[in-house]
């Protein structure tokens, strides 16, 4: 299941951010989070060799 956000902007005051990776047989999910909790951006990527490249 793939789900579709509007990514938000980065705090430029407060950069820090959280990167987590969900990872499968068939894909891996990374996410990025702002320290607040705050949703910035995720992508997936197949677990073949172009997806590791990527």
């Amino acid at each position: 299941m793939t789900r579709m956000t509007q990514p938000a902007p980065l705090d430029q005051d407060n950069p820090d951010i959280v990167l987590g990776v969900d990872t499968h047989k068939d894909v891996h999910v990374a996410a990025v989070v702002t320290a607040a909790g705050v949703f910035v951006e995720s992508r997936s990527f197949p677990t073949t060799a172009e997806g590791y490249e990527q």
